[in-house]
This record gives C-alpha cells, sequence and structure tokens, in this order.
C-alpha cells in the first residue's frame, strides 16, 4: 500500500503513544516498552500499538513483513520473575533469565500470535526466507 511500519523503545504514554505496560509499584521507575505504528503513503498515521511486558522491554530488532498487512517481530522482552503478578502485559509466560528473545506475528494490529520467550545463548536474529518461512537463529 505504499505505507510502512515503524518500530521503536518508548517510555512515553502521551501523544500517539497508548497502552504502555509498566507498573510503578514494582519497577520504581519507568520501563520501555515496544512502540509500533503504521504509516500510510503520505506519512500519517494509521494505528498505532504498544506491546510488551509490564517490567520492561527492548526494542524490536527484526520486522519482517510476511504479506499485506501481516508481519512478524523479533524483540528482546525482560520476563525474569516467576511472580504471577508480573506476568500480565503482553508477555504471558515465564522467563529464562534477565533478557529472553520475544517473537510474535502481528496481523492486521487486530491481533497477534506471541511464542514463548526463549533463553538467548548469543547474538539473536530472524531471516526471512525467498520461499516465505521465517527462522530464529
Amino acid at each position: 500500500d505504499g505505507g510502512f511500519i515503524v518500530v521503536a523503545e518508548t517510555m512515553s504514554e502521551d501523544g500517539d503513544v497508548e497502552g504502555m505496560h509498566y507498573l510503578w509499584y514494582i519497577t520504581n521507575s519507568p520501563v520501555y516498552d515496544i512502540w509500533m505504528s503504521k504509516l500510510n503513503s503520505e506519512g500519517e498515521l494509521e494505528w498505532s500499538q504498544c506491546y510488551g511486558s509490564y517490567v520492561g522491554d527492548r526494542p524490536a530488532y527484526n520486522v519482517i513483513q510476511k504479506g499485506d498487512d501481516n508481519w512478524i517481530i523479533a524483540a528482546t522482552v525482560t520476563t525474569f520473575s516467576t511472580d504471577d503478578s508480573l506476568k500480565r502485559g503482553d508477555v504471558q509466560c515465564e522467563g529464562h533469565g534477565t533478557y529472553d528473545f520475544w517473537l510474535f506475528n502481528l496481523k492486521d494490529c487486530s491481533h497477534y500470535q506471541p511464542a514463548a520467550p526463549q533463553a538467548p545463548t548469543g547474538p539473536d536474529t530472524l531471516c526471512h526466507n525467498k520461499d516465505s518461512t521465517s527462522v530464529y537463529t
């Protein structure tokens, strides 16, 4: 459609940013969330959404378009707690250390299908193959 996706990290919850995931009483400081926006070919905002955990996240570092309005996003999230009260937000599973690799599929900004975070063992990346498959390494 000539538009594009912008992915960043944010600590804001004003202006175009809505839906931040954080709990001040737990972190006692602001935390980052993954912020995705879809702009049309004129640069006008079509939609904007925050994704992540309540404890803090790092920006998505791979975004692959899988078709019209369908993207796979790879990010790093903080899921270190086994406390059920902290397993809220979009990351609903127990973590494997301080930061975990999180992969989710976003379609039409209407729903996403998160995969369980994985324990990182080094640099991670997401590749999209010519046969429309994706590989996490």
